[in-house]
């Protein structure tokens, strides 16, 4: 999905609003909110962050389900995410939710529905909100973010979501960590639509 930005929002996401100083207090309790990355490379900056096949991509359209016999059934045409005191999911209608979690890898991903099962050794709390006067950042331990290249189709596109974690080996990430990946900030963007965002990401 190619996410539009209305002018207001293009006004507040300026270098100097990125820039300003954001304090350990201005941690909020709940945000739930569409992940827009935020890099110096223009190929990635204010590009949208979307859930497809149970992992977060920039360059990958997001992919949602909904049953017929659920209709009308919610948009699912944008990834929407909920972080709540540490734990983080997405914004779904389906019994149980949809997790999200830091892989062993240091992939972001999310459980399939129904389900409870996850990759051993996952993370699935440490996840925050800092609120900023306009937008939020999201965080994975306080740290920031990974994009990187996997190469698909001979291109850069689409690239993979980790978080930035030191004690994972380059050979675990795709590209490296000092070659092909190029860290970024998650902007936090307030979602106001009352419904779910989704039934179900897939």
């Amino acid at each position: 999905m190619k996410l539009a930005l209305s002018t207001p929002l293009l006004a507040f996401i300026s270098p100097f609003a990125l820039s300003a100083p954001l304090s350990p207090d201005q941690y909020d309790n709940f945000w739930r909110f569409t992940p827009i990355a935020s890099d110096t490379l223009d190929g990635l900056n204010l590009r949208g962050i979307n859930a497809n096949g149970r992992h977060f991509w920039i360059g990958k359209a997001t992919s949602t389900y909904c049953p017929v016999r659920d209709y009308p059934c919610p948009p699912g045409n944008e990834t929407v995410l909920d972080v709540s005191s540490g734990g983080a999911s997405l914004d779904v209608t389906v019994p149980g939710g949809q997790f999200v979690y830091v892989e062993p890898s240091g992939a972001l991903g999310f459980a399939q529905a129904h389900s409870v099962s996850i990759p051993d050794g996952s993370l699935l709390s440490n996840f925050s909100v800092i609120a900023g006067e306009f937008l939020g950042l999201f965080k994975f331990n306080g740290g920031g973010w990974l994009a990187c290249p996997t190469g698909l189709n001979g291109t850069a596109f689409p690239f993979k979501i980790f978080a930035y974690l030191t004690d994972i080996p380059d050979s675990d990430i795709p590209g490296g960590r000092g070659t092909g990946c190029t860290g970024l900030d998650i902007l936090a963007v307030n979602y106001t639509v009352s419904s779910s965002a989704a039934w179900q990401y897939i």
